[in-house]
């Protein structure tokens, strides 16, 4: 099994929303393996609203620079009580570490924002 740690930050109770995970594995080259095929068959699903709500949301594949040995990117999209929220992920492999870093907003994720998230978090990965 993985070894965890994670962080989470939300301004305000809600947004903007920074969250921070990072795994080891002995074989990190599968472990990103199951993860991305995991990600990539995921289009639909329910989340759970702050108020206990089910709500709806898709995800897909975005673009995004490639982020330490390999990575992938996704954005997920939700839309609660009418405002349209937006959580842009990166899952990163260096070595035998792999991050995760989702940046959520309402309307849209500031990429410059997200990008900085990541090689802040990257650059600690020995």
């Amino acid at each position: 099994l993985p070894i965890l740690a994670s962080a989470r930050f939300v301004q305000g109770g809600t947004t903007p929303l920074l969250e921070e995970e990072l795994a080891t594995y002995s074989s990190a080259d599968q472990g990103f393996a199951q993860i991305k095929s995991s990600l990539d068959a995921c289009h639909n699903f329910n989340l759970q609203s702050t108020s206990g709500q089910s709500v709806p949301a898709n995800m897909g594949a975005m673009s995004y620079p490639i982020t330490g040995d390999e990575s992938v990117a996704y954005t997920v999209t939700a839309t609660v009580s009418g405002i349209g929220l937006v959580e842009d992920i990166v899952i990163a492999k260096k070595g035998d570490v792999i991050v995760a870093i989702d940046l959520g907003d309402v309307g849209s994720v500031d990429t410059s924002q997200l990008q900085q998230f990541v090689s802040s978090a990257m650059n600690k990965v020995t």
